[in-house]
């Protein structure tokens, strides 16, 4: 906003001649002056054209000084109010700036020019004050407009996040349903091929047979919910062992299809019900594998 260049003064005292003087020599420096002998008159004055700068005597009629200054600064404490007084007491000075005076002057004035020195000077610093008030409400409203931008970009980015997670959630879903069927497939067709090779091949063979039947263990596990936990419990020939009682194979069926003696199949059978805490020898081991161990049947 640009501000008016010519600077509006109101002078408020009784004195006519010390008036017309102050008013005469203001307007020599393009002040635009309104005057008046009266404190009521004066301060509507005030409200009426809101001066840049108000001088006003102590003793008025209709209102004094005190009062007169005591409203301009309770409705607009920015507007410099400059105390004119002739009795210049210690209590008059003290009671004037506490109701804001800019500055105080005793009568007589000898020259009207340290009257406009303190106009000028009241004047420069209530453009300062403005200024800074300027600025300041101009930060307030920078920073209020950063803080809202600064929202909208974390909300955006916490919208994106959101979309990221459920994108990675829905990867990682995928990912373990095809490890699941990978492991479901391994469980209902490979394994049970490999126990019925077994049967048929020379021990040699057995061995690599053994060892690719523990490589297929390995990689699936993370994804065998079913057997993990107990399965993670037992060697891969108690594993194995476990399986073929799961299908209800007896001893003499598990010795001949692992190529081992039947008395290995027992120690087997004890190991893994000890490993599996089935110390009451009433809880039947294939039941209890047929729901631990939950291995299809292959057709």
């Amino acid at each position: 906003m640009i501000e008016n260049t010519t600077p509006v003064l109101l002078v408020i005292e009784d004195d006519q001649t010390l008036a017309r003087s102050i008013r005469s020599y203001f307007e020599d420096y393009e002040f635009l002056v309104h005057c008046s002998t009266d404190g009521t008159e004066g301060l509507n004055l005030y409200f009426e054209h809101h001066p840049d700068a108000v001088i006003t005597d102590l003793q008025l009629p209709g209102m004094d000084g005190i009062e007169i200054l005591s409203q301009i600064h309770a409705a607009a404490p920015d507007t410099p109010v400059i105390v004119m007084s002739g009795s210049g007491t210690i209590q008059d000075v003290v009671q004037a700036m506490r109701q804001g005076a800019w500055d105080y002057l005793i009568k007589p004035i000898n020259q009207i020019s340290f009257l406009r020195y303190s106009v000028e000077k009241a004047l420069e610093r209530a453009r300062l004050i403005r200024e800074n008030n300027a600025y300041r409400e101009h930060l307030e409203e920078q920073v209020t407009k950063r803080t809202v931008e600064l929202n909208e970009v974390n909300r955006q980015l916490e919208n994106k996040n959101i979309a990221l997670r459920e994108i990675l959630s829905a990867l990682e879903d995928e990912k373990d349903a095809v490890g699941k069927s990978v492991s479901n497939n391994v469980e209902k067709i490979v394994l049970p091929l490999i126990a019925n090779l077994r049967i048929r091949i020379s021990d040699e063979d057995r061995k690599q047979l053994d060892m690719l039947e523990n490589q297929l263990l390995q990689i699936t596990s993370p994804y065998n919910e079913s057997m993990g936990e107990t399965a993670s419990q037992l060697s891969p020939m108690e594993l194995r062992v476990a399986l073929h009682i799961r299908q209800g194979l007896s001893a003499k069926e598990i010795a001949q299809i692992e190529n081992i003696s039947v008395d290995t199949v027992s120690t087997h059978r004890r190991s893994i019900r000890r490993k599996l805490g089935l110390t009451n020898a009433k809880i039947n081991l294939m039941t209890y594998l047929e729901t631990h161990l939950e291995v299809p049947t292959s057709n």
